[in-house]
C-alpha cells in the first residue's frame, strides 16, 4: 500500500457517519430514480405482451433495482441520490465492496423497510451511527465535503 493509500483509508475511517436525514433524502432521490426505471421494465414487459404476475417480470423488477444500487455503489460508492446529499459508502472491512456485500446491503435494506425502517432508525441508537445493513454486508455510508472551489494544493502562483 502506497503512503497516499494509507492516508486516504485513514481519513476514510476517520470521516463523518452520514446522519439518518442525509439518508432518508438520499433514499428519496434513488426511489425517484428507481421507480423511473421500474416503470420501463413494466412497458417493456408489458409491449411483449406479458402479464405483471409472470416471474420473469417480478424478477427483473428485483435485478433492475438491485443493479441499480450495486453498480453505482461498486463504481464510486455513490448513487445519484448520494451524490445529491454528499453521502459515500465505503467498506468496513479491508476487502473491496462487491456482488456478495451488495447483495447482502439490498436484501438487509429490503427487510429493514419492511420492518416499519426499523434498520434505519437503528442508526439513532448505534454509537457509530450504523444501520442493520451497513453492519451485515461491513460497509458504512460517510458525509463527503464539497470539492467546489478547493484547490489540491496551498501555494498561489503570482
Amino acid at each position: 500500500m502506497t503512503q497516499r493509500t494509507t492516508n486516504e483509508r485513514a481519513a476514510t475511517q476517520a470521516a463523518e457517519p452520514a446522519s439518518l436525514k442525509r439518508r432518508i433524502g438520499a433514499i428519496f432521490y434513488d426511489w425517484i430514480i428507481v421507480v423511473s426505471l421500474l416503470f420501463i421494465v413494466a412497458i417493456a414487459w408489458t409491449g411483449a405482451g406479458v402479464n405483471h404476475s409472470h416471474p420473469g417480470y417480478r424478477a427483473s423488477v428485483y435485478l433492475v433495482a438491485f443493479l441499480y444500487f450495486a453498480v453505482s455503489w461498486m463504481r464510486g460508492g455513490q448513487t445519484v441520490g448520494m451524490k445529491v446529499w454528499k453521502i459515500k459508502l465505503i467498506s468496513s472491512s479491508a476487502r473491496r465492496f462487491g456482488w456478495l456485500a451488495a447483495m447482502t446491503r439490498c436484501a438487509a435494506a429490503a427487510l429493514s423497510f419492511v420492518a416499519f425502517g426499523a434498520g434505519f432508525w437503528w442508526t439513532l441508537l448505534d454509537r457509530k451511527r450504523l444501520a442493520w445493513h451497513d453492519r451485515l454486508s461491513e460497509s458504512r455510508l460517510i458525509r463527503v465535503s464539497s470539492s467546489i472551489g478547493t484547490r489540491r494544493d496551498d501555494t498561489r502562483r503570482r
